[in-house]
């Protein structure tokens, strides 16, 4: 199930002890500000907001923009051996793979009933209308998070110093 999925599971191993990889972490994370409509849109003065509780992390990128498919970061950190490794899980936003999803039903239906209806009437132009937003909508949800994802893993990987 998880292929179909937009979600990325990685482990970053670094040198760093795990109070160090957290130290790291927190001195990147800022709280969430809380929202609110007429006022101005927030700075923040680090590259993450959300928490740091104890061995775990629930983040995503500090933006100065709107993005839907920006990934949700949940990671624990955890010493091993040769040092820290940090397990890192990568989704978008519940309500995004929701829309997402009716998106798809809706659109998946219209293209089944054209493809069953196509031998009973000449297909036109218009006819290849569903399968065109299914593809759309496809590539916008693994285009939109692929693309923030693989900011967030660079920066990540820097953050801790990591493999």
């Amino acid at each position: 199930m998880s292929i179909f999925l937009p979600f990325e599971k990685l482990t970053y191993s670094t040198k760093l002890s795990r109070e160090e990889a957290l130290a790291k972490l927190a001195e990147n994370i800022a709280p969430e500000k809380p929202f609110g409509f007429g006022t101005p849109k927030t700075a923040y003065d680090k590259p993450y907001v959300g928490q740091c509780n104890g061995n775990a992390f629930n983040v995503k990128r500090a933006i100065g923009y709107r993005n839907s498919f920006l990934p949700m970061i949940k990671g624990e950190v955890v010493s091993d051996i040769s040092g820290t490794k940090v397990q890192v899980t990568m989704r978008p936003n519940v309500l995004v793979l929701v829309f997402m999803a009716f998106w798809m039903t809706g659109v998946g239906a219209a293209c089944v009933f054209t493809v069953f209806s196509a031998n009973k009437q000449d297909l036109s132009v218009f006819s290849f209308i569903p399968f065109v937003m299914l593809f759309f909508g496809i590539g916008m949800l693994y285009g939109g998070f692929k693309i923030e994802a693989n900011i967030a893993k660079k920066d990540l990987a820097r953050i801790l110093e990591a493999r």
